[in-house]
């Protein structure tokens, strides 16, 4: 049967009474597979006043009063939207049929499933799931909840406490609510415990001792509250380290990671400047610092360390000697740091970190049994588990802050809303005690943090992920990226060839081939009113920067005559060589695969009116290089005989005595999705010709 929307809003039965209804949604652990604990939760209502929920709701259900909040909250712009596209313009003729579908306003909410994250240790899960005693937890804690509803289909997430986890006798394995305020004592324990076993245990995150006693060339003195003993409270204050007693020792100090914000839209952090320097040494009020910086001192005081890095404040803003010489150093700066304190959800610096609210998050406490008679696992109870659960809804916490300072932190602490994260090489934890996540289930790997991790390719992966955070990073002054990035280029410079570092360029010699083929990944590219990089770089352009994913089969033969690129420096240029096609024509691509289509949308004609290679451009467009006017001159330039993209687009600006010069306009591939070459026969001596360029 073919499916279609119109199948999609047809009435669906109810699988289920609402007697059984929130009877099935509890979490028999027995059933755990995968780290997921499926119900048969199911039932359909009806938009927008969900009568059915309603209903149970006046029968004191607090899961259905929670889900139908969560529902009417969460609902689209639009009931018949398609998922993932955003909501629907009635103005577009487009959608006219979609939008004028009959619609029963049926709601179909099922799937309701619960997350069990196992703890770690094979010993702690075999103990914990043994048949002739089993554990209360088997083996994980229940962790949240999610369920389906639609048409079209879309996914709550919430948080869930389990009173079995609450109530482990085992304190590794006990969850944990969380606090009312950030810093209760609760939680100054608790990060002081993470981060002196972090110090103590974890071998991963030792710094080398080289360079354990370096510290910066100036750090914020957070200064004290008033104590028992009356002594008077101290301003936090700017100090030049150098000043400091035995400065051969290490110093332990914090750092701070976050975001300046918009300064075109609110006013800037305090910044340290030529004529505030000296004010700033004397003494800073607690009242003139931004939040963000306010919440960085009281949490440093609580913790007992006497020294933060921030960056507005540790460097002199308008000395612009001084700033190339700090930014080179940053990577040092957080490396060395004792801790790294991460704004990771403030947007600018004057949200703060620390405000909770945990009184507006609605919340319901449930209780429940499980039904032994519907265990699958041919396991049975003695006493059927019972207890209650704690569900919220889930609201975006920032855990995922992908930022350089998090990258080379030794160990940060995460303020997220209403939640504390810490992070180091060894572990993520949590301040609800989830199961520990292993590192090497994070999409996000930190820095290698030892010089015997000599592999080039993890350190190129790690250059890559640092390319994609600063392209999205929006700061003050522009054409500091590529400042702000060299002081990672600094850190990877022990590790790979040193020489191989193309500073004006940011990009690493060694990793050309992967380089040049960058991709605009969304939104608008634009080119800087100062030129700041050749084209070829990433730096060139003010976009959000991504590498396509797709390699190249190695079992399909290439044309013998194409090679991979070569380059060579003839200052102050780069000069490139290799093998290049002329491209007569560029057009949007209405014969290739969708999924060539939706990655490379243009064809790329050659001599002969023949295709030869699917393009992206760089401006979609807006450069005017369609269709292609008189003097333009435009070719593919081959780079790569393993990847897709294979080569770049080139558009002719000039040339030199001895050299064209072109300037890149986009990326295509001469390779089809299975690695065939689109047209093998068009890369003959007539058609093929060789590149000794210059691009600028």
């Amino acid at each position: 049967m073919e499916l279609t929307y119109r199948t999609l809003v047809r009435p669906m039965p109810v699988k289920h009474n609402l007697a059984a209804l929130c009877k099935a949604a509890v979490p028999d652990r027995t059933k755990a597979t995968n780290n997921i604990i499926k119900t048969d939760y199911e039932l359909v209502d009806t938009f927008p006043h969900f009568p059915v929920l309603k209903k149970s709701i006046a029968a004191r259900c607090g899961l259905c009063w929670i889900v139908r909040k969560a529902l009417r909250h969460n609902w689209a712009a639009r009931p018949m939207e398609e998922w993932g596209v955003g909501p629907l313009s009635e103005q577009d003729p487009a959608f006219a049929d979609l939008l004028n579908e009959p619609w029963d306003c049926r709601v179909r909410i099922s799937s309701l499933n619960f997350a069990f994250n196992s703890f770690p240790g094979s010993q702690e899960a075999k103990r914990d799931t043994d048949a002739n005693n089993p554990s209360p937890q088997r083996g994980g804690m229940v962790t949240g909840m999610s369920l389906e509803f639609g048409p079209p289909s879309q996914v709550l997430h919430f948080k869930v406490f389990d009173s079995i986890d609450l109530d482990s006798q085992e304190r590794s394995h006990r969850g944990r609510l969380p606090s009312d305020e950030s810093l209760s004592d609760d939680n100054i324990s608790m990060i002081q415990g993470w981060a002196s076993d972090c110090e103590s245990d974890h071998f991963p995150c030792r710094v080398l001792q080289a360079s354990a006693a370096w510290r910066p060339t100036r750090l914020l003195h957070v200064g004290s509250d008033a104590v028992a003993n009356s002594e008077q409270p101290r301003d936090p204050r700017l100090v030049e380290t150098e000043a400091l007693t035995d400065s051969t020792k290490a110093l332990r100090y914090a750092a701070l990671s976050h975001m300046w914000g918009d300064v075109q839209e609110s006013a800037p952090p305090l910044q340290a400047m030529n004529y505030n320097y000296a004010d700033l040494k004397d003494g800073i009020s607690l009242g003139r610092l931004p939040r963000n910086f306010a919440d960085a001192v009281e949490t440093c005081r609580r913790l007992g360390i006497e020294y933060i890095w921030i960056d507005s404040l540790c460097i002199i803003q308008d000395n612009q000697e001084d700033w190339k010489r700090e930014a080179a150093t940053m990577h040092m700066v957080y490396k060395n740091a004792f801790i790294t304190i991460a704004a990771t959800w403030a947007t600018s610096s004057h949200d703060g970190f620390l405000a909770r609210n945990l009184d507006v998050i609605p919340a319901v406490k449930i209780e429940y049994a499980v039904n032994t008679a519907s265990s699958e696992s041919g396991q049975t109870y003695d006493d059927a588990p019972s207890g209650f659960l704690i569900v919220t809804p889930v609201h975006e916490d920032g855990a995922g802050s992908c930022r350089s300072e998090r990258s080379l932190s030794t160990r940060t602490i995460h303020f997220c809303k209403n939640k504390i994260y810490f992070e180091c090489r060894e572990c993520l934890k949590s301040e609800e005690n989830e199961p520990e996540q292993p590192r090497s289930s994070d999409p996000f790997q930190l820095w290698p943090q030892s010089l015997a991790d000599n592999d080039a390719a993890k350190w190129y992966e790690c250059w890559k992920r640092a390319v994609i955070s600063y392209s999205r990073r929006r700061m003050t002054v522009p054409s500091d990226k590529l400042t702000a990035i060299q002081s990672l280029a600094n850190e990877m410079a022990a590790h790979v060839s040193a020489g191989s570092y193309i500073p004006e360029a940011a990009t690493w010699s060694g990793n050309m081939e992967r380089e040049l083929l960058r991709l605009v990944e969304s939104g608008i590219a634009r080119r800087p009113a100062t030129k700041r990089a050749p084209t070829w770089s990433w730096t060139s352009l003010d976009a959000n920067i991504g590498y396509f994913k797709g390699m190249r089969s190695v079992d399909c033969p290439t044309p013998e005559a194409l090679s991979p690129i070569r380059f060579q420096r003839h200052s102050p240029h780069m000069v490139f060589y290799g093998n290049q096609m002329h491209v007569t024509q560029i057009r949007p691509d209405d014969e290739g695969s969708w999924t060539s289509a939706s990655s490379f949308p243009y064809a790329i004609i050659g001599p002969a009116d023949k295709l030869f290679a699917r393009g992206m451009l760089d401006f979609d467009n807006r450069d005017s290089l369609l269709p292609i006017r008189p003097g333009h001159s435009l070719c593919y330039l081959h780079v790569s005989n393993s990847q897709r993209p294979s080569g770049l687009l080139l558009k002719q600006t000039s040339r030199t005595r001895s050299h064209r010069i072109w300037e890149r306009v986009g990326v295509a591939t001469i390779f089809e999705t299975a690695g065939e070459v689109i047209n093998p026969e068009g890369w003959g001596d007539s058609c093929r010709e060789l590149f000794q360029d210059i691009i600028e």
